[in-house]
């Protein structure tokens, strides 16, 4: 009897494996999410960060940053794969039997099981459950460890969705937002303190201010992107790639547009090489720039060919951080001001000839992408 259950017991892994790998998607669609999820808003920040504390320190320290981002995602990956371990001793019924027959091995611990080579097979350490972050905190801390686990994800998401709830309705408020003030002389270049939170937003409606078109934005991300939070990232497959088709035509406009700037401008600028008081904002931005471990486990998982996966990140970082170098070299020798989010280089002007919004809209494309992995 007991051989039987033990038969049917390994039918149905078996099966739920099978099912698994035939409900994940290709290792080339895991490598269109990751990119998704790391190329966001941090990289708007890094051009103006290069320029203020120069551009050679900038490109060492990012350098830097991307490869321990992907020594730390690997530690990830090794965490899930113990956790599918951990879990799947605790589910054997002989584990069970004896620990309840005994006291003594009632106190077993994962880690001994996981250093017993008799006891854990290869199979053990597959990924196929997908762990996330609150889980695994829960396997391998104490409970203090999980307090401030929960307290640094709860700062890390209010700051996170603050900046998409900020730039991505301010990039569109920017870009509807067609009013010129009579005052507004374009012979002397565009002001933008011409405009204030009061100043209507369109021609001839007064009762619409730019600050009111900014709340009704936020209200329109907030209901588009609301529903998202019932799907998961396989029914969004065909938005992800539409997503990272768009994101790169819009690196690929700005790095174009720098480049033509910096060939017809008479006057170049003069960059600095290295400026050590602007380290700490330097710093904070290469890391945002690359965070993406919060969410790596809802990615990894339906990966179906998972020998895959370490050639998938490592092709991502290099990459992510080759783009993220050009488009922050291109922009500082091209621009001699560049604002904090460098997508504002390129907002449509007010005056005759403007520019091409594409840029501005970058923001929309990227940081409603990545929100939906915040949700998740």
């Amino acid at each position: 009897m007991a051989d039987k259950d033990d038969g049917s017991e390994s039918k149905d892994n078996d099966e739920i494996q099978v099912a698994d790998s035939e409900s994940g998607y290709h290792s080339a669609v895991g490598m269109v999410f990751v990119f998704n999820l790391i190329v966001g808003t941090g990289a708007l920040a890094l051009p103006g960060t290069f320029q203020d504390a120069g551009w050679l320190l900038s490109l060492i320290l990012v350098s830097c940053i991307a490869l321990s981002s992907y020594i730390t995602v690997t530690y990830i990956q090794e965490c899930m794969s113990y956790s599918n371990a951990i879990l799947a001793h605790q589910r054997r019924p002989s584990v069970l039997n004896s620990s309840q027959n005994s006291s003594h091995n009632s106190d077993v611990t994962e880690q001994s099981y996981l250093l017993s080579s008799s006891a854990a097979s290869e199979n053990d350490f597959e990924i196929r459950e997908c762990v996330e972050l609150g889980k695994m905190v829960h396997l391998f801390f104490n409970k203090v460890g999980v307090v401030i686990f929960y307290i640094c994800i709860v700062v890390y998401l209010y700051g996170d969705l603050a900046i998409y709830s900020a730039a991505v309705p301010k990039s569109l408020r920017d870009v509807i937002c067609v009013y010129k003030p009579a005052d507004a002389n374009c012979s002397m270049g565009w002001n933008d303190t011409w405009l204030t939170d009061d100043t209507q937003c369109f021609p001839g409606v007064t009762t619409i201010s730019r600050m009111s078109a900014y709340r009704l934005c936020v209200a329109l991300f907030a209901v588009c992107l609301g529903p998202f939070i019932f799907f998961n990232l396989k029914k969004t497959m065909v938005l992800q790639i539409i997503t990272s088709m768009m994101r790169w035509f819009s690196f690929g406009t700005m790095i174009v547009l720098a480049i033509y700037q910096l060939s017809t401008n008479e006057q170049k600028p003069q960059p600095k090489i290295a400026d050590f008081a602007q380290v700490p904002n330097l710093f904070g931005v290469c890391v945002y720039s690359f965070m993406c471990h919060h969410s790596l486990p809802s990615m990894i998982t339906p990966i179906r060919d998972k020998k895959r996966v370490s050639l998938l990140l490592r092709v991502d970082y290099l990459l992510i951080l080759g783009f993220y170098i050009l488009l922050s070299l291109t922009a500082v020798f091209a621009f001699t001001h560049i604002p904090d989010l460098y997508t504002l280089t390129f907002e449509p002007s007010k005056c005759p000839n403007p520019d091409n919004p594409a840029p501005a809209f970058f923001p929309v494309f990227s940081c409603t992408v990545s929100s939906f992995y915040t949700q998740y």
